[in-house]
């Protein structure tokens, strides 16, 4: 087996002989004149601005923008430190280390030989096995795509929308730092089945309204309807609109309902013009029309499975509220954390589903309807109770939330949801916090404490650690007796 040698050529190159193979590497200089070495001619991946390439550390990869002006464009240079350092989410160890799981943020900017800069490299966990490519959005988006690999195959509802959780907490974080992504699409979002998480990439173009603007409009499919209307009129034309947080928020509509229906709101089955060019400007422009819009069925397709009425109440609204009310008016279209909770408040209803053939597992459990899957037809062979949450206010009284928790056998109840001031989890963080367990057992539903303290069954009977209580129609428990503390109420469906 041969040596590895390494040969100086230069300050800022030299070259390695490996098995034969004459690997070039380089120097590169960062803004805080620190060096990295990098190999040239190990393209990792390339993009609409920049190419990627391997350094010497297995850590970071290094882009450099495609263009040779980079030192003579201010603003972006302007742009890449306010991102790199100002903006920067982590501004300790602990915030670096958590946001990290949601942002590919930038971490110095290169300044020689070329403007780029320097990114910490994806986690394994966001590259196929199967074929050479990243985990992006867009390979989860259709049936076709997502079927292609074993991780789009063991793409469930609940891991689906635990993913689109994690997205929405992520823009929402952008949004609170006045920041808007500009080109959010499935290009720009990594997401790992497997693990239900996902990471948003590409942050070096982040926008600073009235500040630093917009580099791109966006990108087809997901650039928000008043922005391709007018997108040919001039930069400083009063009319035109360019990418903003409103825009952002259009773009986090499609991408939830795309990889939760896996198809795109707008395509549907009308065309609007002979030229494939003009008919997508008007497809995704002025004359975008929801699929499913409530009212107006011209674009409905014949092929349409999965309604959003499988996923009432929570994100049935809000696709509503994005989709037919925020076309006419963005200022309507919901927030990143209006999303956050209405997915939270989703995988509280959802039910396991039994079928064999069933590649959604779940499904949202509707109150007063037969429980079925509306993917497989898979009957619930029982009836399904539902806890009504109630939040604890002044004087003893309490308020419904309008949360409601399915339960199936062996449902598990956390703190947070026994207490309204205790933040829902990030994901994947199960069996931490446990309160209480409901059984199925004999045809008779029962709730098993589990929690240090003693709950509170109405009328006046306590369930001790560890001791069982069995459910009734309409049964009150105090889940948590303190101030912040809640009751849930019992209640059977069908």
């Amino acid at each position: 087996m041969k040596k590895k040698v390494v040969t100086t050529i230069g300050p800022l190159l030299s070259i390695v002989l490996n098995k034969g193979y004459i690997l070039k590497i380089e120097s590169a200089i960062l803004n805080n004149s620190d060096q990295i070495k990098y190999y040239p001619e190990k393209l990792l991946g390339e993009g609409v601005e920049k190419k990627f390439y391997a350094t010497c550390n297995p850590d970071f990869v290094i882009g450099f923008y495609k263009d040779r002006e980079g030192k003579k464009d201010t603003e972006r240079l302007k742009r890449l430190l306010n991102i790199v350092d100002k903006y920067n989410p982590g501004s300790n160890k602990e915030e670096k280390k958590y946001w990290g799981n949601f942002f590919s943020w930038p971490l110095a900017i290169v300044t020689n030989p070329r403007i780029g800069i320097l990114c910490p490299r994806f986690p394994e966990k966001y590259y196929f096995k199967e074929i050479k490519s990243e985990k992006k959005a867009k390979w989860f988006s259709t049936q076709r795509l997502s079927g292609r690999t074993t991780d789009g195959l063991s793409f469930d509802l609940l891991k689906r929308l635990k993913v689109c959780r994690h997205l929405s907490k992520a823009v929402s974080r952008m949004h609170m730092a006045g920041l808007c992504h500009s080109d959010l699409s499935g290009n720009n979002i990594l997401m790992d089945p497997v693990t239900a998480t996902c990471m948003l990439i590409d942050i070096d173009s982040l926008v600073v309204p009235g500040l630093f603007p917009a580099k791109v409009l966006g990108t087809k499919g997901y650039c928000a309807p008043e922005v391709i209307a007018t997108s040919h009129l001039p930069l400083k034309h009063p009319q035109k609109k360019l990418p903003s947080i409103s825009t952002d928020l259009h773009a986090l509509s499609v991408i939830i309902y795309e990889t939760l229906l896996m198809r795109h709101p707008f395509v549907g089955q009308r065309v609007h013009s002979k030229d494939p060019e003009e008919d997508d400007l008007l497809l995704f422009g002025k004359r975008a029309l929801f699929i499913e819009h409530p009212e107006d069925k011209s674009n409905r397709p014949s092929w349409l499975h999965l309604s959003i009425d499988t996923l009432r109440p929570y994100l049935s609204k809000l696709f509503i509220k994005s989709f037919v009310d925020g076309l006419k008016d963005p200022y309507k279209r919901p927030t990143a954390m209006a999303w956050e909770k209405a997915l939270t408040k989703t995988m509280d209803l959802l039910h396991p589903c039994k079928g064999k053939e069933c590649k959604q597992k779940w499904f949202v459990y509707q109150q007063n309807q037969e429980p079925k899957c509306p993917d497989c037809n898979t009957l619930v062979p029982h009836e399904v109770p539902v806890m009504h949450l109630f939040d604890r206010h002044k004087n003893g009284q309490y308020i419904s939330t309008q949360h409601y928790i399915t339960i199936y056998n062996q449902r598990p109840i956390f703190n947070w949801h026994t207490c309204y001031n205790i933040p829902y989890p990030d994901e994947n963080e199960t069996g931490h916090g446990v309160q209480g367990i409901f059984f199925q057992s004999s045809k008779k539903w029962q709730f098993k404490n589990v929690s240090g303290r003693r709950n509170f069954c109405f009328p006046f009977l306590n369930i001790k650690k560890g001791g069982f209580i069995d459910l009734s129609n309409e049964q009150m428990i105090i889940l948590n007796p303190s101030p912040n503390g809640r009751v849930g109420m019992i209640v059977y469906g069908k």
